[in-house]
C-alpha cells in the first residue's frame, strides 16, 4: 500500500 492511500484513509477516519 502506497503511503499516499494510507494518509488517505487515515485522514478520513480523522474526520469521523
Amino acid at each position: 500500500m502506497s503511503p499516499m492511500h494510507s494518509i488517505t484513509l487515515n485522514h478520513m477516519a480523522s474526520r469521523q
